[in-house]
């Protein structure tokens, strides 16, 4: 298989540097240009047609949110990792709206970047694979019979591995999971919270159906899962499930943040990034 190819735009050379060495070390793919502004990126992007675009979300002359909305209006098939040190959690939650994977915090750290890359390569491969199947089976006038295995499975064997299984909130992000990867549709939670509470009543579920309940119970959920993944990693930094998850379900700033808490013996003070959370599950499953 052919190595991914890769699109860098940041007004900072370094970071532009420091990213393509990253790629480049660890054999993650080609760099195939860099770039310091975003009216360039734009104009670039077709003619490139990378597979991977790492984009800086404050440019000078326009924000990378621009120029991914610009870009997946025409060329869906592009991922797009974010880079920046904002964080604006509303400036964010925009950001996975209009299309991006992933979000990464500056300063830019390794494993971070090589934990969310791995994840798009793979993410991107198997809709190749699932594309190139269909097709030929559309070519012999057959009814496409791939399908995707059990995902509900695997996302039960990732909460399983961050510790989160036997949680109450673990039947609504099951629910919300299995609902935004038949949907194929941006993520509002506040849609989300809503069609489940419906759900909930309607099958006279004994669980509570009320908004806010659902939201706490979600919200406590993913902490508990920041905490176990936390502790994993002072364990020990190299841990499998702290490499796989701490960048994808989280973000490296906020695992910090927790295992600073637990090392202080502190409250643990933390963002929960529900978004990111259910693309990071839906990335490792897909």
């Amino acid at each position: 298989m052919s190595k991914e190819r890769f699109l860098i735009i940041d007004d900072d050379p370094g970071i532009c540097q420091m990213l393509e060495n990253i790629i480049e070390d660890h054999d993650l793919g080609e760099v195939i240009d860099t770039i310091n502004d975003g009216l360039t990126g734009i104009d670039m992007i077709p003619k490139y047609k990378p597979d991977i675009v790492f984009v800086d979300l404050l440019l000078p002359d326009i924000d990378g949110i621009e120029i991914v909305k610009k870009i997946k209006e025409k060329y869906d098939d592009i991922d797009f990792i974010m880079i920046s040190q904002v964080s604006d959690q509303d400036m964010i939650s925009e950001a996975y709206g209009v299309g991006i994977g992933f979000y990464i915090n500056k300063p830019i750290n390794v494993i971070e970047v090589t934990s969310v890359t791995k994840g798009v390569i793979a993410s991107q491969r198997n809709r190749k694979v699932l594309a190139e199947i269909n097709q030929t089976l559309s070519k012999r006038n057959t009814q496409p019979i791939y399908k995707e295995e059990d995902y509900k499975e695997k996302v039960k064997i990732i909460f399983a591995e961050v510790g989160i299984l036997s949680e109450k909130g673990s039947h609504d992000l099951l629910e919300i999971i299995d609902k935004v990867h038949l949907d194929r549709k941006d993520i509002q939670m506040s849609k989300l919270y809503k069609f489940l509470s419906q759900k909930y009543a309607k099958n006279g579920e004994k669980r509570s159906s009320s908004y806010k309940a659902i939201e706490q119970r979600v919200r406590r959920t993913i902490q508990t899962a920041m905490v176990n993944v936390a502790h994993l990693g002072l364990e020990d930094f190299s841990n499998y499930r702290f490499e796989r998850y701490a960048a994808t379900l989280f973000g490296f700033q906020e695992i910090r943040k927790v295992m600073d808490s637990i090392r202080k013996d502190e409250t643990i003070k933390a963002t929960i990034n529900i978004k990111q959370f259910i693309n990071g599950i839906i990335s490792l499953i897909n």
